[in-house]
């Protein structure tokens, strides 16, 4: 997990509590602060985040509640590596891209979607199946483990 500081696409608490209304949810304290520790360290799970939280009287159990409520309304991404924790990012409307993760310091990077994955995405043989995502995880050795770099 790559826990370095990223910058947000929102860049206000104003614009946080503007989306968060109009995606039917209180605004809440909790709810901004677990926003915006997920919008610097992208690819988080929830121990990270309630960890970061925790000098601010949050607990893990609230830390998760607003987890699950911000993935409700798509405003974050749970994505669930092989034998992982489950990592959460912000879900940018329009965004396409998958992950790639290093096997030794499990670092998550994002990659673009190319054309050509999603030409081979399978057509269901009947109505009986709707397609409403995909989620591609590539996993592999990172350039600073291959090189001993790698900073922890």
């Amino acid at each position: 997990m790559d826990t370095r500081e990223q910058p947000t696409v929102v860049s206000s608490e104003e614009q946080w509590r503007r989306v968060l209304r109009e995606r039917g949810l209180r605004v809440t304290r909790p709810r901004l602060r677990v926003l915006n520790v997920v919008a610097r360290h992208p690819h988080v799970d929830a121990g990270y985040v309630a960890r970061t939280l925790k000098s601010q009287g949050m607990s893990r159990q609230t830390v998760c509640g607003n987890l699950d409520a911000l993935v409700s309304v798509d405003l974050l991404r749970r994505i669930e590596p092989a034998n992982s924790p489950a990592l959460y990012e912000l879900r940018v409307d329009g965004d396409d891209h998958h992950h790639l993760m290093c096997r030794q310091c499990r670092r998550v990077f994002d990659t673009a979607l190319t054309s050509d994955v999603r030409r081979r995405a399978p057509e269901p043989e009947d109505d009986d199946f709707d397609i409403d995502g995909v989620d591609v995880f590539f996993w592999g050795v990172c350039r600073d483990c291959r090189t001993g770099n790698q900073q922890v």
